[in-house]
């Protein structure tokens, strides 16, 4: 698959200094009226590039939009693969100072280039949505605990059943459900024990996959990870770290294996890079399916 990479600029800084006036206006302090800028302000969108351009002169121009790009340029090109309409915000500054104004547009289509990867559909089929849940009938019955980074393909040192998943804040009724409709989406419903964990919530996902993401075993002779699933404002049923300090939650895992029936997720402990140090595992099934 070619790859293509959302590039999400997570901190952008500006600097706060004077700039020409865009006219004298004594009743306005050389401020913009959102409604001038909102003139000057212009969105194209060509497939799933928008095009924002600000032709105001005399301003620094900060952009960002509601998929979570944010840029410091008078023109920008957003790449987003995923249809729906959305919000650009422009903050025009001046030596008078800052005026925001926005405007919406409209991805028609998700980029049949970004999703092309099979994983995608096995994952949420499309938008219609797909429901994991705890694979507590696999064979051998351990579906998280922990293992060897880079080696063990399950949880295999400490290892639980769901039975025992209880005391670590998961229960039977946990689900996962995730879907492509106008977003990259999931949602942790069922969460019934007694102080779950994460809980109920939902968020956003990403997935990095094709052959550059491949991870390979210790010994170099089976792909041990086939990408990377990252999530955003919430994470899977007993997402998070055991052994460190104050048990933080997780939002970065391997993927080891993902089938229209199977699920199965990793991490290394922090710091951990080498083989057979430890990493945490987490066997999923579709909601429906029986080994």
């Amino acid at each position: 698959m070619k790859n293509k990479i959302v590039y999400l600029v997570v901190a952008v800084t500006l600097m706060f200094t004077a700039c020409d006036p865009i006219e004298d206006r004594n009743d306005a302090g050389e401020v913009l009226t959102e409604a001038e800028l909102l003139n000057y302000m212009d969105v194209t969108v060509n497939g799933n590039v928008a095009t924002c351009t600000n032709n105001a002169p005399g301003v620094i121009s900060f952009w960002k939009t509601d998929f979570g790009q944010q840029m410091n340029a008078n023109s920008v090109d957003f790449y987003i693969p995923v249809a729906k309409t959305y919000t650009a915000t422009l903050i025009a500054y001046c030596a008078g100072g800052p005026v925001t104004a926005t405007k919406e547009f409209t991805i028609a289509e998700n980029d049949p280039e970004y999703f092309a990867d099979p994983f995608w559909n096995m994952l949420t089929n499309g938008t219609e949505g797909k429901s994991w849940v705890w694979a507590t009938d696999i064979p051998g019955g351990k579906i998280w605990g922990n293992g060897g980074y880079l080696a063990s393909l399950k949880p295999e040192w400490w290892a639980l059943g769901i039975a025992d998943v209880a005391g670590q804040g998961g229960s039977a009724t946990d689900e996962i459900t995730f879907d492509l409709n106008e977003g990259l989406n999931f949602a942790v419903t069922g969460m019934n024990a007694e102080d779950p964990v994460p809980g109920n919530g939902s968020g956003t996902f990403n997935m990095s996959l094709g052959d550059d993401n491949h991870l390979m075993n210790s010994d170099g002779s089976a792909v041990w990870s086939y990408g990377k699933m990252v999530f955003t404002n919430h994470t899977i049923p007993l997402g998070f770290e055991p052994n460190s300090s104050g048990k933080p939650l997780h939002y970065k895992f391997d993927i080891l294996k993902l089938t229209e029936d199977e699920l199965q997720l990793a991490f290394p402990e922090p710091g951990v890079t080498w083989a057979w140090g430890t990493a945490w595992f987490y066997m999923f099934k579709r909601k429906g399916y029986t080994y």
